[in-house]
């Protein structure tokens, strides 16, 4: 098994709280909204699409539709995570759409 990058992590800890929620809420156990391999195969591969999340294997393929959108849902808020996250550590107070560090302001002296 590869290990998770950041962005992985951020997707499998998302996916499993939805997961939680969603059994919770449905009074089911866990393995029967998603399974755990489900939950890594979306934090390792990120699909983007129903089409792409259900190419991953035959669990992937039994989702329930509201567990897949769930599942790709947590694909985009894990990346959106661990971006803001990276950006907080690098100094930056602000997510900027742009990609790009805000222009620090330079400070005039008049002597």
């Amino acid at each position: 098994m590869r290990k998770l990058d950041a962005v992985g992590r951020a997707i499998l800890k998302h996916a499993a709280e939805v997961r939680e929620r969603m059994a919770q809420e449905a009074d089911l156990p866990v393995f029967k909204i998603a399974p755990d391999q489900v939950l890594l195969d979306v934090a390792q591969r990120r699909p983007t699409s129903i089409k792409r999340l259900r190419a991953l294997g035959s669990r992937e393929r039994e989702l329930s539709t509201a567990a897949a959108d769930a599942m790709l849902e947590c694909t985009l808020q894990g990346i959106t995570r661990a971006s803001y996250r990276r950006r907080m550590r690098n100094g930056c107070s602000t997510l900027h759409l742009t990609g790009r560090r805000p222009r620090r302001a330079s400070v005039v002296r008049s002597d």
